[in-house]
């Protein structure tokens, strides 16, 4: 079960998301037979299966997934720890992927407040998704009013968070690291 997992977060990581989806599904359908229905080895999958469903335009179960994963995660480790963090990283993503940018700043916003308390290097993913929420509204303002200043504005946001994110990764990851 758990080298199916892993086989399909790294065919997540590489696009092929139908093969994701299967090797995720075989490895949740074993543990669920091996682990009480509630195990964390199960979330893991849930959440990259969520994953898999965000990226194939599946909001709905995307989220149902997630949050699955998520309210598990809370019940086991408590709202602040980091692997809610984390997911909810995972969460904010869908949001944007859905156009829903003001439910993905506040989720995306929650996931940085518990990781920036615990100083954890992961609050780069938290302002790279920031960035890229402020970079999505900068290109729809443009699209449905034209306005170049509001453009501006959300674009320079956008920079911003980026820019901050680089801070993190130089400051946590080495040079050559992906």
């Amino acid at each position: 079960a758990r080298t199916l997992t892993h086989l399909g977060i790294l065919y997540l990581r590489l696009g092929d998301y139908k093969i994701a989806q299967k090797f995720l599904q075989k490895g949740i359908d074993i543990y669920k037979k091996i682990r009480p229905e509630n195990h964390l080895d199960i979330d893991m999958s849930i959440l990259n299966l969520g994953e898999v469903y965000g990226e194939q335009g599946n909001y709905d179960s995307a989220k149902e997934f997630v949050n699955k994963a998520i309210a598990n995660y809370e019940m086991h480790y408590g709202k602040e720890h980091l692997v809610v963090g984390k997911s909810l990283n995972h969460l904010g993503r869908i949001y944007i992927l859905e156009q829903n940018l003001p439910k993905a700043k506040e989720v995306i916003i929650k996931a940085l407040g518990i990781l920036e308390k615990a100083n954890h290097p992961e609050k780069y993913r938290s302002l790279e998704l920031l960035g890229d929420m402020y970079a999505e509204r900068s290109q729809k303002e443009v699209q449905i009013s034209g306005q170049t200043s509001k453009y501006k504005f959300l674009k320079a946001k956008s920079i911003k968070y980026f820019e901050r994110s680089l801070e993190v990764v130089q400051k946590y990851y080495p040079e050559n690291s992906v």
